[in-house]
């Protein structure tokens, strides 16, 4: 492709940019070609007597499907983390159920009474890491708790008990640890 642009004549590669934007402007076309003719054409389109015009057009297409591209990372973002929540959602139930089948049915593994008895070990710092994500999620603009901290990250914040930032970074990644990072430190430190 940069090929054929480069060796295209100038006045050639101008009609063509000037085409590329009106169908990328009607949407029946992309515009993946406009960068490599304003690179390797750019003396001439600059030269040309409404370019200043072009350009303004192609702007302001960039900018408003820059904007589009932007909330469609953020629906995809949010639907992700949707996906991720209601996953973890129904591995709770069938692991709820998988422990009331293993009660009822009288058959506990020396697994399972291990399982349980570390949860019950760990059962007051998950109640007060949930807690805590659950107040920091309706402080922060009423975001899903799991967006917080999700039920793996608090599995692993209480096997590991981290003390510094960087062991909680590794846990739960830079961001969270930015904006919650104190707060979870005292919720395990106290433990």
């Amino acid at each position: 492709m940069v090929a054929a642009v480069s060796s295209m004549e100038s006045s050639d590669a101008y009609t063509l940019l000037k085409a590329l934007l009106a169908m990328w402007q009607s949407r029946s076309k992309n515009g993946e070609y406009i960068l490599p003719l304003l690179i390797n054409h750019s003396d001439y389109v600059i030269s040309q007597e409404f370019t200043s015009q072009l350009l303004d057009s192609l702007y302001k297409l960039t900018k408003s499907k820059g904007e589009i591209t932007q909330s469609l990372l953020q629906l995809s973002g949010r639907l992700q983390l949707f996906t991720a929540q209601v996953n973890v959602s129904i591995n709770m139930k069938l692991r709820k159920n998988s422990i009331m089948l293993e009660v009822s049915s009288g058959e506990r593994t020396s697994s399972g009474i291990a399982n349980s008895s570390k949860r019950r070990r760990h059962s007051g710092l998950e109640s007060e890491l949930d807690n805590l994500r659950k107040e920091l999620s309706s402080t922060d603009g009423g975001i899903f708790p799991h967006s917080v901290l999700s039920t793996q990250q608090i599995t692993m914040l209480c096997s590991q008990k981290p003390e510094t930032t960087q062991q909680l970074e590794k846990i739960i990644g830079k961001l969270k640890t930015q904006k919650y990072g104190d707060k979870i430190l005292e919720v395990i430190g106290k433990h």
